[in-house]
């Protein structure tokens, strides 16, 4: 199957139906998701990528609208962070590593998605990307909706044994 010529072709309501069923949700959930602004962003995406199998990629200024701040933007703290090894190897640096995850997840489960990860929500839901693949810990993309979250760096609100692999959830 071929991408289509253009996305007047995509969306045409008698030889792409699917297209349609997908145009009229995502402009029901983005009227519910964010007003205005998100539904014509939105509109001009489902425009510009009908027909093509797409994932998000987000980073850290998805969640800046939501207090979250960037991890090496303007004002953030230089930072200097810990290796796997140093982790595992010194007791007082687990210490560290745990009081400042603590920290930072009490901050991030106070934080609300934004129309930004609604929108990344209401994409996926509608079937016109398959998920995201975020560089964030902060679990707004899920908690917005989306479903298909691939959390590269991992999340603020599970934590795993390094001796037995299990996983528990900080909540």
């Amino acid at each position: 199957m071929g991408f289509p010529s253009s996305a007047l072709e995509a969306q045409h309501p008698l030889c792409h139906p699917q297209a349609r069923w997908r145009d009229t949700r995502l402009r029901r959930l983005a009227s519910t998701r964010g007003g205005a602004f998100v539904s014509d962003t939105i509109d001009r995406a489902v425009e510009v990528l009908a027909g093509r199998t797409i994932a998000l990629l987000t980073g850290a200024g998805v969640s800046t609208d939501s207090g979250i701040p960037d991890y090496r933007g303007q004002g953030a703290p230089r930072r200097n962070p810990m290796t796997g090894q140093q982790f595992l190897s010194d007791e007082a640096a687990r210490r560290r590593y745990w009081i400042g995850s603590h920290l930072g997840w009490r901050s991030f489960s106070k934080a609300s998605p934004n129309a930004g990860h609604r929108a990344a929500a209401a994409l996926e839901a509608a079937g016109v990307v398959t998920g995201v693949v975020t560089q964030n810990v902060d679990g707004l993309h899920l908690r917005a909706g989306s479903s298909r979250v691939v959390d590269l760096h991992g999340s603020m609100n599970r934590v795993s044994c390094v001796r037995c692999g299990q996983t528990y959830a900080r909540a």
